[in-house]
């Protein structure tokens, strides 16, 4: 069945009735299968004043509130959205789509940007130790300074400059030497004060006995300044199954580009997170361009684009829930731990869960959940069909039931702020054809239970015939192209967090010698890899592999087993 949006007063234009007649048209049709709206090319602006609103609490995010939702998809099944290039213009804080209990639905050439984005941008003219100057389009970026600090005013609301990123004039990728620079913040970050010296002109002193700007500072060169919570991604799924985003751009979001919770069998196709070049933007989404948590099926990314967001390319992990209590009946209190993993849903009745202890992070039991209660958005009371032999206050669970195959294929990665894959709590996944250009690991294979929480180990990973140009030139976002190191802080003989890893028919071009950097997995095979050296390339004196606690490794006809194998030189 064919809908065109204009029927419906769906069609480009400038007006806040918009979102009411997505709404009305979006009612009419939820209970029909088969539906296919199609909507024209041209830009629509989208405010949030007559958008849905619901509670919601997504994984990795901020701001666990009511949310505004321009094109509330809840129960759709068999659904097609044809965008046929439509540019989507969304304005104040709202989601733009979001997939409640849906099941087979295409989404496919959509454009999605925001008219006020989340962050502003500076360029730096003159730089000195304890000064900075840098100019604003204040028409673009308005602000206004008051008691010596700098407050950044959107559409609806005003917020203060918090943090900023440096990027290079040239590689519009984040400056070497460089990383995240905080100001003002309550935890941390060095004081600040600011001063309009101009029209769109600020100068920033930073006082005697703080750290000073950095030698590698240099005028030219913009900045991300970050003022705005993650509240809002672009795509929100969850409890959905067979959904398909085909051809959409992404081109700001005030948070991720696409996550997924609680969701079967995704697939991005030709999806791009990519900079707004005729507007002069250096960033794109303000985390994550792609975010997978406690999923399952397949995962399919391919021939996609990411550049330029202020987090990881793709991120996909479960959660560890951390025991608080356990009760004389079996029961126990499980709390949600990390700030952003708050009010999910991580435990259904039939599920199956296993407990773990921190120190070695090893699996000791395992169990089915007969009923779990959510008492608040911190803690969930869990009741197993079995009391659990061993379970106290520390030990962490995750749910089995939701672990994902991945497939990434034929994908760029580039120029955003820290690393480009992130995969554990997976069973297998194949990484392949692909291109990455990240300041950070180029693929980071971790898993911890003590600051973020995510879950778990990896079965099997393939990274194949990729290409690594550049990666970990900041190296605290990552000491290696491909970095596996999952927090196990006292590691067991003969026992490993990730079971096995491939590495085959690589291209590694190096901007320091370090190409692999692993931990605690129990077979790591390295073969037909080739490795170069970039033009800046600088002999950091490290080897080449750093292995360590692997059971057995296999490099190019060389195996053996090697538990405690430090610093080996390739």
């Amino acid at each position: 069945m064919d809908i065109k949006g204009r029927d419906w007063n769906v069609a480009p234009g400038d007006s806040p009735q918009l979102a009411f007649y997505v709404r009305k048209m979006l009612e009419r049709y939820r209970e029909e299968k088969g539906v296919c709206f199609l909507l024209e090319p041209g830009k629509y602006h989208f405010y949030p004043d007559y958008a849905y609103e619901k509670m919601l609490c997504i994984p990795n995010h901020e701001e666990d509130t009511v949310k505004r939702i321009v094109f509330d998809l809840s129960g759709y099944e068999k659904l097609h959205i044809k965008g046929e290039g439509a540019e989507f213009i969304f304005h104040g804080d709202c989601i733009p789509f979001y997939l409640c209990g849906c099941k087979e639905v295409v989404l496919e050439g959509l454009q999605v940007d925001y008219e006020r984005p989340g962050y502003s941008q500076g360029i730096i003219q003159k730089v000195e130790e304890r000064r900075m100057e840098i100019s604003v389009d204040r028409e673009q970026f308005p602000y206004y300074v008051k008691g010596g600090r700098v407050y950044f005013c959107g559409e609806s609301d005003c917020r203060e400059l918090e943090r900023w990123l440096e990027m290079d004039k040239e590689t519009k990728a984040p400056a070497k030497g460089l990383g995240d620079r905080e100001f003002n913040l309550k935890d941390g970050g060095v004081n600040a004060v600011y001063r309009e010296t101009a029209y769109g002109m600020l100068e920033i002193s930073i006082p005697d006995g703080e750290e000073g700007f950095s030698a590698a500072s240099h005028p030219g060169n913009a900045l991300i300044l970050r003022h705005h919570p993650r509240n809002c991604p672009a795509f929100y799924m969850e409890n959905s199954q067979n959904v398909t985003l085909r051809q959409v751009k992404i081109f700001h979001a005030l948070a991720m580009g696409v996550i997924g919770w609680r969701s079967e069998n995704i697939s991005l196709e030709e999806v791009s997170v990519k900079r707004r070049e005729e507007k002069g933007h250096i960033f794109t989404t303000e985390a994550d361009a792609f975010h997978f948590v406690c999923c399952r099926g397949w995962i399919l990314v391919k021939g996609c684009l990411c550049e330029n967001q202020l987090d990881d390319a793709l991120n996909v992990h479960g959660i560890y829930g951390r025991v608080k209590q356990v009760e004389e009946d079996g029961s126990f209190l499980l709390e949600l731990a990390h700030g952003q993993q708050k009010g999910v849903e991580l435990l259904r009745a039939g599920e199956t869960f296993q407990c773990l202890e921190t120190e070695h992070m090893e699996s000791f039991a395992e169990g089915k959940v007969k009923r779990a209660e959510r008492l608040n958005k911190d803690y969930i009371e869990v009741f197993p069909q079995e009391a659990v032999p061993g379970l106290k206050a520390g030990h962490v669970v995750e749910n089995l039931d939701w672990r994902p195959k991945v497939t990434v294929e034929g994908c760029v990665f580039r120029n955003n702020r820290a690393r480009g894959l992130l995969c554990t709590g997976i069973g297998q996944a194949w990484i392949k054809g692909n291109t990455f250009q990240t300041p950070g690991a180029g693929i980071l294979i971790e898993g911890d239970a003590n600051e973020w929480f995510e879950s778990g180990s990896a079965q099997h990973i393939v990274i194949e015939d990729n290409l690594f140009d550049g990666c970990a030139y900041i190296r605290g976002w990552g000491k290696a192209p491909i970095q596996i190191t999952p927090r196990v802080a006292s590691p067991l003989e003969g026992k490993h967090f990730h079971k096995k890893i491939e590495i085959k028919g690589n291209v590694f071009r190096r901007a320091h010698p370090q190409a692999l950097r692993a931990y605690q997995v129990g077979e790591l095979v390295w073969k037909g890899n080739r490795i170069e050296d970039k033009e800046d390339y600088q002999d950091t004196g490290e080897p080449v592999f750093c292995v360590e606690h692997v059971g057995v490794w296999e490099k190019d006809g060389m195996e053996g087993r090697q538990e405690s194998l430090r610093h080996t030189q390739g």
